[in-house]
């Protein structure tokens, strides 16, 4: 759940973003991002999160639309993150250095970051 809930966080941000986004959400840092894209990104999230919470009756409905919303951005701040990085080294895409999908860092780097505060809501909201 926690992966797909994170990904499609970025697919529709994504989708969202680049046919509707306007205003961007980080210029220097990443300046592809726009809110609209953030918007789309967490309605995406919430949707998958309330989907695997009713499939998989893992968590309440509530608990999916909070795990879904607030993921979306924990995982946009992992993008960031790597984007900061990608920066500092001078790299504007990490696919040239290490191949794969646009680059390993921009697959792993959402779910990296998300994965220790995934494993804490798990551990916290599951708790009896």
């Amino acid at each position: 759940m926690f992966v797909s809930v994170i990904k499609f966080a970025d697919i529709g941000a994504y989708a969202i973003g680049s046919s509707f986004g306007k205003h961007k959400f980080s210029p220097k840092i990443s300046p592809g991002k726009t809110w609209e894209g953030m918007a789309g990104g967490a309605a995406a999230a919430t949707i998958v999160a309330v989907l695997f919470a009713a499939g998989c009756d893992i968590m309440t409905l509530w608990s999916a639309l909070l795990f879904g919303f607030c993921f979306a951005f924990v995982g946009q701040g992992g993008d960031l993150v790597e984007s900061m990085l990608k920066r500092d080294a001078e790299q504007k895409d990490s696919a040239n250095n290490v191949p794969g999908f646009g680059g390993i860092l921009d697959i792993v780097d959402s779910p990296l970051v998300a994965a220790p505060f995934a494993y804490l809501f798990f551990m916290v909201g599951t708790a009896q």
